[in-house]
């Protein structure tokens, strides 16, 4: 009877996971194929929600102002979204805010030392910054590239290249891990994840980038370069990996096994984007660099 329980709750779970990762993978692709207000809509709140999840997730051991949280990081994505007015201006509003924010949670330990001569000023000032440059900025530079690139159509095939080489390997790292996976790669830090997983996600996502330039030539859409591709699949299949573990360092230090339970079989929104969230920042700053260069 036991084993039957949990094979049920297994089955059941795999659905809701099947479910919810069909809802997401529409949504991101329909964001980024219908940019401007759409994209504002799934990305913002996929943001908001992952700062929701992390202010909870740190509640335990710092007292971070969830509202203060949520105006800075509503903030940040009105004024990304916003850049073809201005995209300077958006620049320094986006700087303005993280350092504000930085200076509120130093005020607010100034208060707190006064009244009871304790103060945690480099600690509360890091959890409210942390929160927004490692969650809310990638969200921010994927809306400011979206509205403000030169050429559109490249803007959204290399978007959609990143969370499809993203997916491949959280996919691959996955089922590749669980089927073979012996070695593990951090059991201090996430126990489940494995050295084969590592490998196979890496392999997951170049495979996807090529079989997606494949795609794009063969279709004829070429106003992309392959090379930035192909340089997409390296990046999601190392530096998404690293992006994951991040996160799992994150719950382990406060002792969660999930960000949140917002999206069913799947844990929270930092559990499912916790990948892209490095990438995104990775890809950016090496297409600046080149394109500047």
């Amino acid at each position: 009877m036991e084993k039957f329980k949990e094979k049920f709750s297994n089955f059941v779970t795999l659905n809701e996971r099947t479910v919810t990762s069909v809802v997401v993978v529409i949504s991101v692709v329909l964001a980024i194929l219908w940019a401007n207000y759409f994209a504002m809509i799934i990305f913002g709140g996929i943001a908001l929600c992952s700062i929701y999840e992390y202010t909870k997730l740190i509640s335990t051991k710092y007292a971070v102002n969830l509202k203060i949280m949520l105006v800075s990081a509503a903030v940040m994505l009105l004024a990304s979204q916003f850049t073809w007015l201005n995209l300077s201006l958006a620049t320094i509003i986006l700087l303005s805010i993280i350092s504000l924010t930085a200076f509120l949670a130093m005020t607010q330990q100034i208060l707190l030392r006064e009244n009871s001569g304790k103060s945690m000023a480099v600690e509360m000032a890091g959890a409210y910054t942390l929160g927004l440059v490692f969650i809310v900025c990638p969200w921010c530079i994927l809306l400011i590239f979206l509205n403000c690139y030169k050429f559109p159509s490249v803007a959204r095939q290399l978007m959609l290249a990143i969370f499809l080489c993203t997916w491949a390997c959280d996919t691959f790292a996955y089922f590749i891990g669980c089927a073979i996976g012996r070695h593990r790669l951090a059991p201090m830090t996430s126990e489940k994840k494995s050295i084969e997983g590592l490998v196979a996600g890496f392999v997951g996502s170049v495979v996807i980038a090529f079989i997606y330039a494949f795609m794009l030539s063969v279709i004829g859409i070429r106003a992309c370069n392959p090379a930035y591709i192909f340089a997409i699949g390296i990046i999601c299949g190392t530096l998404g990996q690293i992006g994951d573990l991040t996160e799992s360092l994150l719950k382990r230090e406060f002792g969660v096994k999930d960000s949140g339970n917002l999206l069913p079989g799947h844990g929270g929104f930092l559990d499912r984007f916790d990948s892209v969230l490095l990438n995104l920042a990775s890809f950016f700053l090496l297409f600046a660099i080149i394109n500047i260069f």
